[in-house]
């Protein structure tokens, strides 16, 4: 007995239909992660103030215990602070459209839970959040070799002629 073939390939048109529209990966998910390796490399070619241009000219860098800067000249000066960049490793873990996803999943780290709540703003339709652990090697002025460990929040904008930036970074 032969099958019409019409269900089958209806169903498959409405599940791929309706996967396409339930995903919350956000479009920029590829290019951010192009960013990434580009930031790391930048760093690595002791250019920490092209790292810095990632970033958005009103953009807040902020730590657990109320830490908030904000703005070109503070970001530039927050790289600058690697006198000699050695090494940027970038492990991005998750990256979504929504925090509060991110922040559901099980393996959300018990670090992040201290991010003020107005922190990273609303999302919209050009923004991403990304989470990722960061290890940035360097030696400082003093001539010691250091390494900073990072748990990460960032909050990517699609900026329209810019591409994407970095609106909010959140170091735990």
């Amino acid at each position: 007995m032969k099958r019409p073939l019409i269900l089958p390939i209806l169903s498959a048109l409405l599940l791929s239909g309706t996967m396409a529209c339930t995903s919350t990966e956000p479009s920029g998910k590829e290019e951010i992660g192009r960013i990434n390796q580009r930031m790391a490399q930048y760093f690595e070619e002791q250019q920490p103030l092209a790292v810095a241009a990632l970033f958005e000219d009103s953009a807040m860098i902020g730590g657990l215990g109320g830490y908030r800067v904000q703005g070109r000249q503070v970001v530039d000066d927050f790289w600058a602070r690697y006198y000699l960049p050695i090494d940027m490793k970038i492990r991005s873990r998750r990256i979504d459209s929504e925090m509060e996803q991110m922040a559901r999943a099980g393996d959300w780290p018990d670090k992040l839970s201290g991010l003020p709540p107005d922190f990273m703003g609303l999302g919209g339709d050009r923004t991403a959040f990304q989470w990722a652990e960061w290890s940035i090697q360097y030696e400082a002025e003093d001539g010691t070799i250091r390494t900073d460990r990072h748990t990460v929040l960032i909050r990517w904008d699609n900026i329209p002629g810019k591409g994407w930036r970095i609106r909010r970074l959140f170091l735990a």
